[in-house]
Formats: structure tokens, sequence, C-alpha cells
């Protein structure tokens, strides 16, 4: 069993860009499995993460490509899983909210703020 911890709160201008390009990094992977019949994470993994690496590294951690395609593997579970049972008659999943997902070793709690690493070394 896995646990999520989960935290709303209000962000400042930093975090847009972080945002915009997690849900960017998403769609990339649920792209990629929907083009190549992909249904499991490890295959997901493999097959984004060269390109991955290319078009985002410099400027984020390869966790959030991990993270990423966590994601979009349980985003296309469901999104299938509707789609045989009639629910949906959409093409591809759309994701509507901003949201990010992050592996323990991309945040850290300091006081009252939290930082996240968005490349090695950096934090905001």
């Amino acid at each position: 069993m896995e646990v999520i911890k989960t935290v709303k709160f209000k962000y400042h201008g930093d975090l847009n860009n972080l945002f915009r390009d997690f849900k960017e990094m998403i769609e990339f992977c649920i792209d990629k499995a929907l083009e190549l019949g992909i249904t499991s994470y490890a295959k997901l993994r493999k097959a984004v993460y060269e390109e991955w690496k290319e078009r985002w590294y410099p400027r984020y951690h390869t966790h959030y490509c991990h993270s990423a395609c966590k994601i979009a593997t349980a985003i296309l579970k469901n999104f299938r899983k509707r789609k045989r049972k009639g629910l949906t008659n959409k093409d591809r999943p759309e994701i509507k909210k901003d949201f990010v997902k992050l592996e323990e070793l991309l945040f850290k709690f300091e006081g009252d703020r939290v930082k996240i690493a968005t490349s090695p070394r950096k934090w905001i």
C-alpha cells in the first residue's frame, strides 16, 4: 500500500511554470503511451526517458519523469476502463486541473514553507 500526502496551498508566480510544465510532461507521456500502445509504467518510462531528458532535463530533475509516467499510466488505466464501459466517447484523456506529484526527494519542509527542487541543487 502506498501512502500519498496531499497539501493544498496558495502559491506564488514561481510555481506557475512548474505546474504548466508538469502538465505538459504528463500529456507527453500519455501521447507516447497511446502512440506505442504501452500500458505499463516501466515500459512507458523506458520509452520516453531519453526524449524527456532532451526536452526538460536541464530545468527539471529526472524524478519528474518518473512521476509523470506514473500519473500518465494511472490516467490511461482509468480512461480505458471508462471507455470499455461506454462512459466516454473521447479519443484520449484530458487533464483539466494543474497539479504536481512530487517524490520524497523533490521537496522538504523548512518551518512553515515547502521547498521544491526543480533541477539539481536548485529550489523554489
